[in-house]
């Protein structure tokens, strides 16, 4: 059975602030929220809105009027609703698959997702024409395959692949122990296999410079070289911690690539929003300023 990510721990680390998409600095993206803005705040005929696989409330943060009860978001994790709701408490919750939503039919004006829908599959684009009311609109931005994106976590599945076959950390854990012990001939077997692994992993990283297997191999670099600074049990702690790191990336990345979609699978997904009743339905590819690649599929459609 494939591993499945645990995405409530995700929210609790290190996707707090809700965003998939951020710029160079780790900050929100501001067209981004633009764009919501207009979709949300600007429209003052939305008596209810929802957002399906909200995270953490990416889109409704700073988009929405927080003295209404109008919104409602639905995720599986519930500590990402609970970061939601830590900033935006006037905010329905919901704890739930997108693919089966526990809400009425024709209940909503509005239906977003950013980033989300894409990853439960063919059933969530047909809730989410279900909780449509007549006369409402859906918008997704949805993954879309060898965008921005897309390619990033790409490069990054690459990297943490490279970590898995070439054994970097254990080997790196191996040499350190080595290099603490009295026993010269085992530290140049130890040595001898991590030179041996060595080149590859530093030239992926000298082309790369970011992603989790740059961190482990500069991090481990500084720290060999200043071995003596170090107490033995600290830098294994720090290797052991990059290697539990490196398989929930491993896991993350998967689903994320999995994700994506190609034009095929969105023509596929709009013909099902076609039957459930939406027209008007368009795709393409979403663009932002400065940037060559999209970074989505922006879907609408109306009922």
């Amino acid at each position: 059975m494939n591993k499945v990510f645990d995405w409530s721990e995700y929210w609790l680390n290190e996707g707090v602030t809700g965003e998939c998409f951020v710029d160079s600095k780790g900050n929100k993206n501001n067209y981004l929220s633009k764009f919501w803005y207009k979709e949300i705040r600007n429209n003052k005929n939305l008596a209810k809105v929802i957002d399906l696989a909200s995270g953490a409330g990416s889109i409704f943060a700073g988009n929405i009027d927080e003295e209404n009860d109008k919104y409602y978001a639905v995720d599986v994790s519930q500590d990402a609703l609970n970061q939601l709701k830590s900033r935006m408490p006037n905010v329905k919750t919901l704890v739930n698959s997108i693919d089966n939503v526990n809400l009425p039919s024709a209940e909503f004006d509005l239906v977003v997702s950013q980033f989300g829908i894409e990853y439960a599959g063919a059933n969530a684009f047909i809730e989410a024409a279900r909780l449509l009311k007549a006369n409402g609109k859906l918008v997704l931005l949805s993954h879309i395959k060898d965008g921005f994106i897309d390619s990033k976590n790409q490069t990054e599945y690459e990297g943490v692949s490279l970590l898995n076959s070439s054994d970097f950390i254990n080997k790196s854990i191996e040499v350190t122990k080595a290099r603490f012990e009295a026993d010269k001939n085992k530290f140049k077997q130890k040595f001898s296999e991590f030179i041996a692994i060595e080149p590859v992993v530093s030239k992926w990283a000298l082309t790369h410079k970011t992603g989790l297997l740059s961190h482990a191999y500069f991090g481990f670099r500084k720290m060999y070289e200043n071995i003596n600074s170090y107490v033995l049990a600290d830098l294994i702690d720090w290797l052991e911690g990059i290697n539990d790191e490196k398989q929930k990336s491993e896991i993350r990345l998967k689903e994320m690539l999995n994700a994506a979609l190609t034009q095929e699978k969105v023509e596929s997904h709009c013909n099902l929003l076609r039957e459930s009743g939406l027209f008007n339905i368009e795709f393409k590819p979403f663009l932002i300023p400065n940037q060559s690649l999209p970074i989505a599929w922006l879907i609408t459609g109306h009922k």
